[in-house]
């Protein structure tokens, strides 16, 4: 060994000044209010199932920053910062700690482990990563665990040992890498929620720059958001108009973070931030009338706390002391149909330049309807009414409202009733198509001299009068009936009545509604551009179809509609001009024997000034919109006339896509697609090519629409696994344009499903860790929306087996016959008998397609009764390491059948390990015999020179029978020395050892750190014999590397040069 001590000269005193902060605490005060809605809570992203360099660097503007980056729908890498995401390590990552790894915890216990390999589709893969930051050294430094147990950071070393990197009990708490991409083994003691304090330094362009994040990890079940309970309390529940109202929340838990949002009704009043469990605000504006308050607690973060609300707190505001209420009064809570409906407003007062609204809201909408002004409503109660609500507003000069009631529910019991004598209509349905007939006839006693009978109407809601029909809107009488216009009759009440010749109304009839629908009318084959001279050839579809229809084609000219002479059928065709360039070609359909109004579609024209011989390529128009499983025929015309080697390319673009995409096996001309509602929105254009390829026109996009009204694709997904495979399949019927698959799998034990990441095609390869998981496929669109999903179904994987696995086979089934009644027992034989015993048996019964777990068998041994619908029943067994399919049997086949009966029978197998005597070795490696340590450099106390490096590694292997254990121990007995003589003592050297790797059933620990000698200090560094590590009695066999730091400390009086020693080296 061999250390350099520099020249020596004047020592120079460092002094490090370390400034310290102090965080002064004090009560908090009252919560800032405001006014409006809280700020919107924010929900952290989860990060689960798939990889993640979950500590990365970037350099932002020069600055070195931290963050994490991940494997996502977005796409691969995709950057987060460390505050916006947790990093979820489900269940299926806990195991057992074995022998050797006791830094983790003690043999046996059981830890969760993000491993440093690959562990597959659908766990979490952290790791760390300087790829976007320039060369250089990076070193990551543990600065902080909150959690409810401890971190190991750590990879695998040679010969099955570890190298740690971070410890957040007694080890390194800090490592250092070049610019790299890396996993480790992230190691938690304990369930629960972890936030690791990171910080990363490196040097950019010269300067020493760091950057700290923390970072959340979730070890086991997800947790749910913290359940929050919100009350309120009011200062005063009855106050005048302009009063100061405080209004008092509090939050449990106490420690919940968010703000309190304070409602009358639905509307916010105001928020404010909530400090030690409460937040107040104080309003002086609550409207008159009796007031329904709430506080509605928002938290800062989705995850951490939910939402609540509290019960509503009533305050009541008056005009005056002791005054009324602002509302409404004499409703009744039902009224019969024919009965006056007579309502008037109290406790408020209305203003100069004010008016009262009355305003109504239809059941089952939201808007309201003006229905009269004034201190009072009235009409006559009728079905259309019911389920209504009402309300009072008082509005200023600019319609502004300043007070108003709450809504109150009308309800009418039916049916309508006349009022009169009797009349009655016969004939209206409950619902019609715009233009179908409605006819109806009336019935009445005779009339007399001076009556007259009359039709008349009102609009829903808003009027509450009766008006006589006008000339456009009056039934035509067609002999004994009347002939309405559905035009007339959407949202319209009819009656018929009696007149007397004083004009006073002696009969009514019931009121009458109907609801009225709209066919569709699509337009197609018109193209997207013409050339003068061209023929327009159009057609039109009628949906529902019906029959006893007139056409009538028309083109615009200004604010008219000049007919097409002769244009009356469903189709058109129309020689194309100049002139035609700009204007809206319209088709109205009406019914052939009322003339009513059936239909109308419009599309405007365009026609082109290209030159002649240009070439152009035009689309015939689409339909306004298509039903899944229409037949879209897209069809292109190309001017001057394709030649015969031209060929057509189809292009389309979804609105989940950025770019065009070719139409596959699509090269002429037309092409038929069938409707589905991924389509919607799709821009669709065609390429006109010779046969060289080169492009020649490109015809305009037209835009295909999917509208079923609501209904859900028609796609169906399923998902299934043949026997024996190892992959599943997704299948989608009818078929669709979409091709980009999302594949979920839930592992046996976890709570939830992960995706599994980069997995976008119609099939998924299974791991062996998949055995027994759920399954299922969505189709999605390109921008990750689900279109399509299919049902769960649970796969079956056979386990591997790799180099050292055991092997699994099944034992105990009788080879002959089994009588019903006899006890079957079989029993699971690992060969060779290694340390797992967690086992599944599963069963195939004849005539299913699949092994299925057998409920509560996950023992080695198995036992049942024999009966004979289990004859030809297939049995296998599963040994398990945690979630992982470690290994899986042959099936064997039962047999049970008649008398006689047969016997049992057992077999007991013994296997015996030779072991020899065995030697203790201790060695190191010819090239690294020979240490040199940097040259030493002048302590930060200015007192002592000092230099550190490796050891270099040490090799023990113990092969001795009966596990005596062993220490290996160095001591530098004869100092160091010069060629010219100088010297110092062995002392004042000194290590702190490591174990940097050893044998699966070792347990090496390393030894104590021995500290230089230094005066006045405790310590006698490698002069005297110190301990390198140790093995105890039973867990020594096997070989392990060690390792120490060393660490040279001498007085600066020491004589300059290159000083030797020899390190000695024992074990015993």
């Amino acid at each position: 060994m061999t250390v350099t001590s520099p020249p020596r000269r004047t020592a120079v005193v460092l002094a490090i000044l370390t400034a310290g902060v102090a965080a002064v605490l004090a009560p908090a005060s009252p919560a800032t209010a405001a006014d409006g809605p809280a700020p919107p809570p924010r929900e952290h992203r989860i990060i689960a199932g798939v990889h993640t360099d979950a500590v990365s660097t970037f350099l932002d503007d020069g600055r070195l920053a931290l963050g994490s980056k991940a494997d996502v729908d977005e796409g691969n890498g995709t950057r987060f910062a460390a505050d916006d995401i947790r990093f979820h390590l489900a269940g299926d990552a806990e195991l057992t700690v074995p022998a050797g790894y006791e830094f983790l915890a003690p043999s046996g216990s059981r830890v969760w482990i993000a491993p440093e390999s690959n562990p597959g589709a659908g766990r979490l893969w952290p790791g760390f990563s300087t790829e976007s930051t320039p060369a250089g050294d990076t070193t990551f430094v543990l600065t902080a665990l909150d959690g409810p147990g401890r971190l190991e950071l750590f990879t695998s070393a040679g010969f099955g040992g570890v190298k740690r990197l971070w410890s957040s009990s007694d080890g390194p708490k800090s490592f250092t890498v070049g610019r790299t991409h890396m996993h480790a083994n992230w190691a938690f003691t304990a369930a629960g929620t972890y936030r690791i304090g990171v910080r990363a330094t490196m040097t950019v362009s010269g300067e020493r720059q760091s950057a700290d994040a923390t970072y959340t990890f979730v070890v086991g079940p997800l947790p749910s958001a913290t359940a929050t309970v919100t009350t309120l309390t009011a200062g005063a529940t009855s106050v005048v108009a302009g009063d100061r109202v405080t209004l008092d929340a509090t939050v449990t838990p106490a420690g919940a973070g968010g703000y309190v949002e304070f409602l009358d009704g639905s509307a916010v009043l105001g928020h404010a931030a909530v400090s030690g469990g409460g937040a107040g605000l104080a309003v002086t504006t609550l409207p008159l009338g009796s007031r329904s308050l709430t506080a509605r607690f928002v938290p800062h973060v989705l995850n951490e706390f939910g939402r609540s609300a509290s019960e509503p707190v009533g305050v009541t505001v008056t005009e005056k002391p002791g005054g009324e209420v602002f509302a409404i009064a004499g409703l009744a809570d039902r009224y019969r149909a024919g009965e006056q409906i007579d309502l008037r407003f109290i406790g408020a007062t209305v203003p100069g330049g004010h008016q009262a609204w009355w305003l109504l809201r239809p059941a089952g909408q939201s808007t309201e309807y003006l229905v009269g002004t004034g201190d009072r409503y009235t009409r006559d109660a009728t079905v259309a009414l019911d389920g209504a609500d009402i309300k009072v507003q008082i509005v200023d000069a600019a319609n502004k409202a300043v007070q108003e009631t709450a809504y109150r529910g009308l309800h009418v019991d039916g049916p309508n009733i006349g009022s009169g004598e009797k009349v009655t209509v016969t004939g209206m349905g409950d619902s019609y198509y715009n233009g179908d007939p409605v006819r109806v006839t009336v019935a009445h006693r005779a009339l007399t001299a001076g009556e007259t009978g009359r039709w008349v109407n009102r609009f829903l809601p808003s009027a509450t009068t009766w008006d006589e029909t006008n000339e456009w809107s009056a039934p035509k009488r067609i002999g004994d009936a009347y002939l309405i216009d559905t035009s007339w009759l959407n949202q319209v009440e009819w009656a018929y009545e009696i007149v007397a010749a004083d004009g006073a109304v002696i009969g009514r009839s019931p009121a009458l509604t109907s609801t009225i629908r709209n066919r569709e009318l699509q337009l197609s084959g018109i193209r997207t551009v013409y050339r003068a001279g061209d023929t327009l050839q159009a057609a039109s579809e009628l949906y529902p179809a019906r029959g006893g229809v007139s056409y009538e084609w028309a083109l615009a000219e200004g604010n008219d509609l000049v007919p097409i002479p002769g244009a009356v059928s469903s189709s058109l065709e129309l020689p194309v001009t100049a002139d035609l360039d700009g204007r809206t070609l319209y088709l109205s359909v009406t019914d052939a024997a009322t003339g009513h109004h059936v239909g109308g579609a419009q599309q405007r024209l365009r026609v082109t000034d290209a030159a002649p011989g240009d070439q152009l390529l035009f689309l015939d128009s689409l339909s306004g919109h298509y039903h899944q499983g229409n037949t879209i025929r897209l069809k292109a015309s190309a001017d001057p006339v394709a030649s015969d080697t031209d060929t057509y390319r189809w292009l389309w673009k979804r609105p989940d896509q950025s770019d065009f995409a070719t139409i596959e096996k699509a090269t002429t001309a037309t092409h038929e697609v069938r409707a589905e509602q991924a389509l919607d929105g799709t821009q669709v254009k065609a390429e006109l090519r010779t046969a060289g390829g080169e492009l020649l026109a490109t015809s305009e996009p037209s835009t295909i629409h999917v509208d079923d009204h609501g209904a859900a694709p028609q796609q169906k997904v399923t998902v299934e696994q043949a026997a024996g495979s190892d992959r599943v399949t997704a299948t989608v019927s009818p078929a669709s344009v979409l091709t980009r698959w999302e594949w979920h799998v839930q592992r046996r034990g976890a709570d939830t499903a992960q995706p599994a990441p980069g997995q976008h095609g119609s099939s998924l390869t299974l791991s062996a860790a998949d055995d027994g998981a759920s399954v299922f496929a969505r189709l999605t669109f390109d921008d990750g929306r689900t279109y399509a999903e299919s049902a769960p179904i649970v796969v079956h994987v056979d386990g591997s087996t790799q180099p050292g696995d055991p092997a699994l086979s099944v034992s105990g089934l009788n080879d002959g016959e089994y009588q019903p009644g006899d006890t079957v027992t079989v029993q699971a034989v690992q060969t060779p008998q290694g340390p797992l015993t967690a086992y599944q048996w599963f069963a195939k019964r004849p005539g299913t397609a699949a092994f299925e777990p057998v409920t509560g068998e996950t023992s080695a041994a198995y036992s049942f009764t024999a009966t004979r619908d289990l004859h030809g029943t297939e049995l296998l067994v599963k040994l398990y390491d945690g979630e992982t399919v470690a290994a899986t049997s042959p099936a064997v086949t039962l047999t049970v059948a008649a008398p006689p009966q047969g016997s049992d029978a057992a077999k007991t197998v013994t296997a015996t390990i030779s072991e020899t005597e065995g030697a203790l070795v201790i060695s190191v490696a010819p090239g690294d015999r020979d240490v040199t340590l940097p040259a030493a450099a002048l302590s930060s106390a200015g007192d002592r020179w000092e230099s550190s490096g490796a050891l270099k590694p040490v090799t023990v292997t113990d092969t001795r029978s009966g596990g005596p254990g062993w220490t290996a121990s160095g001591q530098v007995a004869g100092g160091f020395r010069t060629e010219g003589g100088a010297a110092f003592p062995g002392s004042y050297l000194g290590w702190a050892p490591t174990v940097v790797a050893q044998a699966d059933r070792q347990c090496v620990q390393a030894g104590p750190v021995a500290v230089p000698s230094v005066p006045g200090r405790p310590g006698t560094g490698l002069g005297d014999s110190a301990v390198l590590a140790t093995a105890p009695a039973g867990a020594g066999r096997g070989t392990a590397r060690l390792d120490a730091e060393l660490r040279l400390s001498v007085p600066t009086d020491t004589a300059a040069g290159a000083y030797t020693g020899t390190l000695t080296l024992t074990a015993i």
